[in-house]
């Protein structure tokens, strides 16, 4: 597929390196491999966040497998969750393949040296590597040595969340996490949006919406909690474009059941298709004139959007308990915005925005919401966001729009053969088939 081709040419350099490491790693014997990762993870802080509820510890494993793809690193087109450091994933994967014992002591140490033997839980906790429910990420002598030998905490926590893909969620690996881990058990998969086509030829998430069906069936069946984590603002597209999709995907969802709802805006990441768009393509005429996410700003939605999604989604009450802020990419997505905002007025904004969000994200109280949608609907700056976005294009002309821009990033990426990729999108584009919210 042209994502396909588009996200092994951004990563193609690292692919290049986690080959000579990987090649680097199979001349050491386990111990001296062991050694050397555990050297490694002592440098590092796997506790990638926490505050007074949940703690969210990182696992260095193999990688993802969707990412890792036999070497020649793909993916997800919107996705960065992943080491830049090719040394110790070419070692982590050459111990996996030799000894999965081994390995999942390795990933045990790991959690360990961030946490301690025994942790102590936080009421929510967070353990992740990439597709937790994987057999490939997580053999199962590595399972075992991991989550069923010895508990990863003093007792149990309240809840503890995993991610996976919905294509790996099974009922034997489901079963042991609630008996071994936690008293309540969670599974976050990524939908990112309802629209298989835009996820699978756009996103190149490879996750088809029967897999997802089945995936909360699954998870239903065996007492767990459900979550889906979908986009606030698609790579490429218009923010018009963008709050169909997502509404369209809080619609699906909400009919499937999914416990809970993860939000997350888009931020531009580096090596992601988003990022590309930001340092590539932000001069672009065509991509100004388009108005696409990431052709102004700073490469991601404005602040006005993500409020005015927020307040479309909550404005239904059914939804407000099953909504969650993704907690990382929202830090960040804040972090960026308060230093994108130059001028005193838009510095207010930004601040008010930002504390009514974060203040909505603990109690839950749509009022908050209604004041800042009264406060800034006479504002001068949201008025004329207003009047912009009239300009954008809209779903009618969404197949256009991710033509326009394949094209753009294919004559960056090859530019004496781009016409020949830009044509295979085209031919992809043809098969496009837009399914219906009861699909």
């Amino acid at each position: 597929m042209f994502i396909e081709d588009v996200i092994s040419r951004i990563w193609e350099p690292l692919s290049i390196k986690y080959e000579k490491q990987l090649e680097k790693a199979k001349t050491f014997d386990d111990d001296q491999l062991v050694t050397a990762i555990t050297e490694k993870l002592i440098e590092q802080d796997s506790h990638v966040f926490k505050n007074d509820w949940l703690n969210m510890t990182s696992l260095n494993t193999s990688g993802c497998p969707h990412k890792v793809n036999d070497g020649r690193f793909c993916g997800c087109s919107m996705c960065n969750y992943f080491s830049g450091d090719m040394e110790l994933l070419a070692m982590m994967s050459v111990v996996k393949q030799r000894n999965p014992l081994l390995y999942g002591k390795t990933l045990r140490f790991c959690f360990e040296n961030s946490r301690g033997k025994s942790a102590i839980p936080n009421v929510f906790e967070y353990v992740n590597g990439h597709d937790s429910l994987s057999t490939e990420e997580f053999p199962q002598e590595a399972f075992h040595e991991l989550f069923c030998k010895e508990n990863l905490f003093s007792t149990k926590p309240y809840r503890l969340i995993f991610e996976a893909r919905a294509s790996s969620v099974s009922k034997e690996r489901l079963m042991v996490y609630k008996e071994k881990c936690a008293r309540n058990v969670e599974i976050a998969f990524g939908v990112e949006v309802y629209d298989e086509w835009i996820r699978n030829h756009w996103l190149n998430k490879n996750i088809y919406n029967h897999e997802i069906v089945e995936a909360v069936k699954i998870i239903k069946e065996c007492k767990c909690q459900s979550r889906a984590n979908i986009l606030i603002g698609v790579p490429g597209l218009t923010e018009e474009q963008s709050m169909k999709l997502l509404m369209d995907s809080i619609n699906w969802l909400k009919d499937l059941g999914v416990d809970y709802i993860t939000l997350s805006p888009l931020v531009s990441k580096e090596r992601t298709i988003q990022g590309y768009i930001f340092d590539r393509l932000k001069d672009s005429p065509i991509i100004s004139k388009a108005h696409i996410i990431g052709g102004f700003e700073d490469g991601t939605p404005s602040i006005f959007f993500v409020f005015d999604a927020i307040y479309r989604i909550m404005s239904d009450s059914e939804l407000i308990d099953k909504m969650v802020f993704a907690p990382v990419n929202f830090m960040q997505y804040f972090v960026d915005k308060a230093r994108l905002y130059q001028s005193t007025e838009q510095k207010k904004l930004c601040r008010m925005i930002t504390n009514a969000l974060t203040e909505f994200d603990i109690k839950r109280d749509f009022k908050i919401l209604e004041e800042v949608k009264e406060t800034i609907s006479n504002d001068t700056s949201y008025l004329n966001y207003l009047r912009d976005k009239k300009q954008e294009n809209g779903e009618d002309k969404l197949l256009c729009t991710l033509g326009m821009v394949g094209e753009e990033i294919a004559k960056t990426l090859w530019p004496y053969t781009w016409e020949s990729k830009a044509c295979n999108l085209q031919e992809e584009i043809k098969c496009y088939s837009r399914p219906s919210i009861g699909e």
